[in-house]
């Protein structure tokens, strides 16, 4: 299983408005996307500082399962709301063993 992860730096704080947009943009990838075996997003807790302000993860079968993800239409939403949000963002994929 491949587990890409995403983590997000906001430009500033962000309105309840936007991120209502952010979640609703992520929940609408993950549902929309057919390779995502399962996704899971989040404002990070403040347990300890981390340098990130949000987080994603998504799991996917294989690399083609993740690359069918990152080139799927519902993903241009995301990012053209991530771009204008986020002052950084930190991705990286990795292997999970069975």
């Amino acid at each position: 299983m491949i587990r890409h992860v995403v983590l997000l730096k906001w430009r500033k704080e962000l309105s309840p408005a936007e991120m209502t947009e952010v979640r609703s943009c992520l929940d609408k990838l993950g549902a929309e996307a057919p390779s995502v075996g399962a996704m899971a997003h989040g404002s990070g807790l403040s347990i300890a500082d981390s340098g990130a302000d949000y987080a994603l993860t998504a799991d996917f079968d294989d690399a083609a399962g993740w690359r069918a993800y990152a080139e799927h239409p519902s993903h241009d939403l995301p990012r053209q709301v991530l771009r204008r949000l986020a002052s950084e963002v930190t991705a990286i994929q990795f292997t999970v063993p069975d």
